[in-house]
């Protein structure tokens, strides 16, 4: 899969419309969620940093160096790569603030599994004319990508991700994993080119031209972000741990 996307201009997305003087920057620049050690149980209490800090680091050192070792997991060995995930990548939340509000921040993730047949290069190119998606970047395992989307304050962030959800598929046939709660972890992840648009406008999903999607992803059979009910070794065998251990531990 081919990382360096990049706008039409051709420059670097990340350059190209970081504008921070926009309102949704400022806004972004102000609130606090919460961090975590890792998805699985024994994470600890999350601890505060900025939403706009976690989603800039998409690029950074910082993210490679944490997520690099588990994305290598992904193409080698699948138990190794989701134990790994659940108890080595840190992760933020992203639709809620530090103290449980919405932040109206929408996630969505898109894996290849569920869209054998998209060309992913392609629309990720062609969703930069979306003008309410607002980041999108490649994820943890580097074979699926998410985006990020703002809606308008006080609306329902379940009707909106539903709506975002089913305007995707109508406009690309994209099938997005079906992960809807407020309270969802977002595991880091590397892209030194992802998009952003710090001029997206709110998705305006009452307005959208969205109706039943006629493909639905199944939330056990995903790879979810949320390993909340999750243990540790038991749940992905004593063969992922082992090889977490000999390769990825030391």
């Amino acid at each position: 899969m081919n990382s360096n996307h990049t706008n039409k201009q051709g420059f670097n997305s990340v350059q190209s419309f970081k504008d921070t003087n926009s309102d949704l920057y400022k806004r972004l620049s102000n609130i606090k969620v919460g961090k975590v050690k890792f998805m699985g149980k024994g994470r600890g209490a999350p601890k505060p940093t900025y939403l706009i800090t976690e989603i800039e680091a998409t690029s950074s050192e910082a993210n490679k160096k944490a997520i690099l070792p588990t994305r290598e997991l992904y193409s080698t060995d699948k138990d190794a790569y989701t134990y790994a995930k659940q108890n080595t990548v840190p992760a933020f939340y992203i639709s809620q603030d530090f103290n449980g509000k919405p932040t109206y921040i929408g996630c969505l993730d898109i894996d290849r599994k569920y869209n054998p047949d998209i060309d992913f290069a392609a629309v990720m190119q062609e969703l930069q004319d979306i003008n309410w998606i607002m980041q999108i970047a490649f994820s943890l395992s580097n074979d699926g990508f998410y985006i990020l989307f703002t809606y308008t304050e006080g609306k329902d962030h379940k009707q909106a991700m539903q709506a975002a959800i089913d305007e995707l598929f109508l406009l690309f046939g994209i099938n997005c994993d079906d992960l809807r709660e407020l309270s969802r972890l977002r595991a880091y992840s590397y892209d030194p080119n992802y998009y952003i648009n710090w001029n997206a406008t709110n998705f305006d999903f009452e307005e959208a031209a969205a109706e039943p999607r006629d493909v639905k992803p199944s939330k056990k059979d995903s790879f979810s972000d949320d390993f909340a009910n999750l243990t540790a070794a038991d749940d992905y065998n004593q063969r992922g741990l082992a090889y977490f251990n000999a390769v990825i531990a030391p």
